[in-house]
């Protein structure tokens, strides 16, 4: 073990002395597998932002949206239960969908006194059961997240009549949170063109998941401006015990049928065959997006393999001009009878050192830079006006395909360049000094 150490603490002696070759050297490997590192990262993260919710979506997932619910479609959706049911084991949830708008006298008044007309509230009126992944109407993904007021986890979103969840900067918002058990009584204009009332306890929160404008933009656009358009509208669930005709005006409402089924794939084809666009599968999605990652992953060994050969002809270059301000010194030592081996595990010991140390060099460029990057994307909102999270990323494809790429280049280059060390012309060399 001496004698390694030794040889160890010499490569780190010669790094020092010939710092201005290995420092060329250096930059280098840096920018090249920063580059390629970069590349990959950027990729894998733009690809896991764009899919994320897809892939957050139950498989077992079938579903069917209409803005209008007629006999036809009942129909159909009654023979689309039956034919799910005949293929095995399925469960269904329906969910309405609905704006309430109420009486315009509601109102509150913010923290710094100014008044604020409380807009159309988004309400999902649920079954007293359900799975705790469900759809806005607009969102994509489950839409949201649930926190519970008690405190504990819930395999089931349990909705009870009198109850209700509310997204949570509107609850912030109404003052609620000072109350020991938090109430809202809210009214409007029903369908039969009287009034209606309706108190309501908060079990539960609702925080946006997809990004999608909540109801503090649309708080903040309507005290700078005094107006809003319907982005942001608070968004409230009920049971649909509470959400009757006769308990409000539906301005605008639609319905939703969720199948879960293990046969995700045959309901969904019958799905798109009685309802066309208006079916959707949480399979067929992930699918696509897995196959559109599949081109990508092939486009990406493309590229990768293209950099490698790029960055393999800058190393080479780079390690050739690096031993060439070493010929004198390899020269006087073969002349005084230093062995072949000997010089081939120095320059192998400071090529690896060289080599490791910017590739961690070139990680931590990386990393702070997609630190930026993600910054800067959160900073500005997407073609929709919503202000998106970004989730950095790297896939063990992509870590495997680096780590293969750098382990390669090293294992090569540094015993390219150890072996080349010791093809000296002895006389040749010394002649030339």
């Amino acid at each position: 073990m001496r004698p390694r150490k030794s040889k160890l603490l010499h490569a780190f002696t010669m790094l020092r002395r010939n710092r201005r070759s290995y420092l060329l050297l250096s930059v280098t490997i840096v920018l090249s597998f920063a580059l390629l590192l970069g590349y990959l990262f950027y990729m894998d993260t733009a690809s896991y932002n764009k899919y994320k919710y897809i892939f957050a979506m139950n498989e077992e997932l079938v579903g069917v949206s209409h803005h209008t619910t007629t006999a036809a479609s009942t129909q159909l959706e009654e023979q689309l239960i039956s034919k799910a049911e005949a293929l095995g084991s399925c469960s269904t949830e329906r969910i309405f969908y609905t704006t309430v708008e109420l009486d315009s006298a509601d109102s509150y008044v913010t923290e710094d006194g100014q008044q604020v007309y409380i807009p159309p509230i988004s309400v999902i009126a649920v079954p007293p059961e359900m799975g705790t992944q469900f759809f806005s109407s607009t969102g994509e993904g489950s839409g949201w997240d649930i926190l519970w007021l008690d405190g504990e986890e819930h395999e089931l979103i349990t909705i009870g009549q009198g109850e209700a969840a509310m997204e949570e900067d509107f609850f912030y918002a109404l003052g609620l949170d000072k109350l020991d058990e938090p109430e809202w009584t809210f009214s409007g204009e029903n369908d039969d063109g009287g009034t209606f009332s309706l108190t309501v306890r908060i079990v539960a929160l609702l925080r946006r998941n997809d990004g999608t404008a909540d109801f503090s933009d649309y708080l903040d656009a309507y005290l700078a401006t005094g107006d809003a358009d319907q982005s942001g509208w608070p968004t409230m669930l009920l049971s649909q015990l509470d959400c009757s005709p006769g308990n409000y005006a539906r301005g605008y409402w639609h319905d939703s049928l969720y199948l879960y089924t293990a046969h995700a794939e045959e309901v969904s084809q019958l799905a798109e065959q009685y309802f066309g666009d208006s079916a959707f599968s949480a399979v067929e999605a992930q699918n696509e997006a897995r196959q559109a990652l599949q081109t990508q992953m092939q486009t990406k060994a493309l590229l990768t393999v293209a950099i490698l050969l790029m960055l393999g002809i800058n190393l080479y270059s780079s390690f050739n001009n690096a031993l060439n301000d070493r010929k004198f010194e390899i020269g006087v030592k073969r002349a005084i009878g230093a062995s072949a081996w000997s010089i081939i595990r120095q320059f192998l010991y400071e090529s690896v050192l060289v080599m490791l140390g910017s590739t961690l060099v070139a990680v931590g460029l990386v990393t702070d830079g997609a630190i930026v990057y993600k910054y800067v994307y959160e900073l500005y909102p997407n073609e929709y006006g919503y202000y998106n999270e970004c989730v950095l990323y790297l896939s063990p494809y992509s870590i495997g395909m680096f780590a293969a790429c750098a382990l390669t280049l090293i294992a090569v280059f540094s015993l390219i360049f150890a072996w080349k060390s010791t093809r000296v012309e002895i006389v040749a060399y010394l002649k030339a000094e």
